[in-house]
């Protein structure tokens, strides 16, 4: 008996038994003290309500009540006033006690004071949401510093791209093009920044979507003709047949890691080539498995052998920043280590001071069943001329001729371009003066409102941060008013921030589509083309494909007489009216394999169709919809789509009721 007492009140924690008319019977030392008596004789007989004021009793008697009723263990967490006045916090742990025959005689109890312990919790928690609070202003900075810096940043870059695209004198072209070099440089480093937030806990887990590598390394390379021919650098890239025409892995980090290490490779050669190679191997257990081989050759300065081992960690620099001889933010070797581990690859370098760098990767991919014995097109380029137009008109990478955007075509619009920054403002309107007739622009909400209350345009351009309120407030009073002269009118957004909720925020508010800056010739030209000005598409017909050729769909049917294609288009017109609307459902959902059925779809009753025109759009739409994994970044092509096939319809509609007369 005297050792189970001994073990009792070695126990750091109060034990104590009561009957069944719950009055303690029990204790050891240490319960005795927590209630402040002097032994445990002191304690039998008494109750609760003997010790403690009748709130906390009563809550000690409804857990023994409902012990003895489950005639099961409960434990409780406790805050209780001690008769001392100390306020604790407890965990009790109860069950019935039961007699030398198994019959349950009352409760016996453990209860232990984990106030301290409460207190630690609180203050980790006090501290994660510190963290959290620390986490979210970070991530908020860096959004914003993306917006803020972007906003001046790409409406330089539109302007110098203006500029250039308009200065006939060489020696002044190559001024510009080293300014436009310099501002694209700069929004470099604002998604380096980006990227940096994203890899310390928001980075999307990577994703196997199938995409063109040979469209996405030709892009790469062209990024960086500007910066390789300013230094007179040979650039070499070669693509190995090998490679099939579509692979299945993450488009989005293959093409951060080749930006980052094919701009190193320019940025720290001033003489000779850089190289960039892709190969690929297919698995011979597995035919749908493969790893990319990709090398990336430079004759630059090199990495200093007690330097090399350290490249990948983030802020690190082989050469210090302030020299300003090589601008960046140390981050672009950690992000590629990051991207390959995490897409479970390899990377290798091998470098020598004063003759350059040497990187070999090897990522794993799958391929596509129909790729699968399908050989790749072999790709080889060397880009030798130091002057950039020149170079772009010898050396193209498109391997198929394309009809430069440049080029002035005319379109007639009404626009209106709502931009608070000047910059951009002049910019845009650069941009697009040489391509519609009449440009309006407002620079906050009020002026925007007064404008649009006044006059019907038939485009409107608007950043979302304005000085009054936001892009969103105005294109939702203009939606939500049927009566405004621009209920129906397309307003597309332009902003600087990259994140996708903003993006999806505004497309709630009513925005018929989202850009981000800069908006650069390619894209004025798009978005013209994919939101023709009202009475105006007869005219542009004019200047490239027509949207109805009857001698084009009386040769494909084997028609004889204009009626059976006229017939035929009535059937189109039938499948367009159920086709565009799941169209819209899968570009809204982002359902990517849907999207690619119903473009099959289409695209095989317009086989069969005169609709050179929508037959384009649709065409290159499918293309688009295969290489990206947002269909929300497409929302271009999407709406060009729509545009032409509400047209067509029109016209079809037109056609078919002046036959049947």
């Amino acid at each position: 008996m005297s050792n189970i007492l001994d073990l009792q009140n070695s126990i750091l924690g109060s034990i104590y038994w009561k009957d069944l008319d719950f009055v303690y019977r029990g204790c050891n030392e240490y319960a005795a003290k927590m209630v402040g008596l002097k032994d445990e004789a002191s304690l039998i007989g008494k109750t609760d309500y003997d010790l403690f004021d009748k709130e906390i009793a009563d809550g000690f008697r409804e857990n023994d009540i409902e012990v003895l009723k489950s005639g099961k263990q409960c434990v409780v967490e406790e805050k209780v006033v001690m008769p001392d006045g100390r306020v604790l916090i407890q965990l009790s742990s109860k069950k019935p006690l039961r007699d030398g025959n198994g019959k349950v005689c009352g409760v016996i109890g453990n209860t232990v004071d984990i106030t301290y312990l409460k207190k630690i919790e609180e203050e980790l928690i006090q501290a994660k949401e510190v963290a959290e609070a620390a986490s979210k202003s970070k991530t908020d900075f860096v959004q914003n510093m993306q917006h803020d810096i972007r906003t001046p940043t790409s409406g330089l870059w539109g302007m110098l791209d203006f500029l250039v695209k308009n200065e006939p004198d060489n020696d002044k072209r190559e001024a510009l093009n080293m300014a436009l070099t310099a501002s694209k440089r700069l929004l470099d480093l604002c998604n380096d920044a980006v990227e940096f937030g994203d890899l310390s806990g928001n980075a999307r887990p990577p994703l196997e979507k199938p995409f063109d590598l040979r469209e996405l390394a030709k892009s790469v390379v062209e990024l960086n003709l500007p910066a390789a021919f300013a230094k007179d650098l040979i650039l070499n890239f070669k693509i190995d047949s090998t490679v099939p025409a579509h692979i299945m892995s993450d488009e989005f980090r293959i093409s951060r890691i080749l930006i980052n290490l094919l701009g190193n490779a320019i940025k720290f050669s001033h003489k000779g080539e850089v190289t960039l190679s892709v190969k690929a191997k297919l698995e011979k257990d597995d035919v749908r498995h493969g790893l990319l081989r990709i090398e990336i050759k430079d004759t630059g300065i090199g990495i200093a052998p007690d330097k090399i081992n350290n490249i990948y960690e983030k802020f690190t620099r082989a050469v210090t920043s302030n020299t300003n001889k090589y601008p960046g933010t140390g981050l672009g070797l950690y992000v590629v280590k990051t991207f390959i581990d995490e897409l479970n690859g390899d990377i290798e370098v091998e470098s020598h001071e004063n003759e350059g760098t040497y990187f070999k990767l090897s990522i794993p991919f799958k391929v596509l069943w129909e790729d699968i014995k399908k050989p790749g097109i072999e790709i080889t380029e060397h880009f030798k001329s130091p002057l950039r137009q020149e170079s772009e008109q010898k050396h193209s990478l498109e391997s198929k001729d394309r009809k430069g955007t440049s080029e002035r075509t005319p379109f007639i619009h009404e626009l209106l371009i709502i931009e608070d920054d000047k910059t951009c403002l002049f910019a845009e309107k650069n941009l697009l003066s040489g391509y519609t007739n009449k440009i309006d622009s407002a620079e906050n909400v009020a002026e925007a409102l007064e404008k649009l209350a006044s006059k019907r345009y038939d485009l409107v351009i608007s950043d979302l941060g304005l000085p009054d309120g936001s892009g969103n407030d105005i294109v939702a009073r203009i939606k939500a008013n049927p009566e405004s002269p621009n209920y129906q009118t397309p307003f597309v957004a332009m902003t600087a921030h990259q994140d996708a909720e903003k993006h999806k925020l505004a497309m709630k508010a009513g925005f018929t589509a989202t850009n981000t800056k800069p908006l650069g010739t390619d894209k004025a030209v798009e978005l013209l083309k994919a939101y023709p000005a009202q009475g105006a598409a007869a005219e542009s017909e004019e200047e490239g494909l027509a949207r109805i050729d009857l001698a084009l769909a009386m040769q494909r049917i084997g028609a004889k007489s204009e009626d059976s294609a006229i017939e035929g288009l009535g059937i189109l017109l039938k499948s367009l009216e159920e086709d565009i609307p799941v169209l819209k459902k899968a570009e809204k959902n982002n359902d990517i394999e849907g999207a690619r059925e119903v473009l099959h779809k289409i695209r095989g009753g317009l086989c069969y169709s005169g609709t050179p025109r929508l037959e384009e759009a649709i065409k290159e739409l499918h293309a688009e919809v295969k290489r990206t994994s947002k269909l929300n970044e497409i929302d271009h092509h999407f709406s060009l789509v729509y545009a032409e096939a509400k047209l067509l319809s029109e016209q079809i509609k037109k056609l078919v009721e002046t036959n049947n007369k």
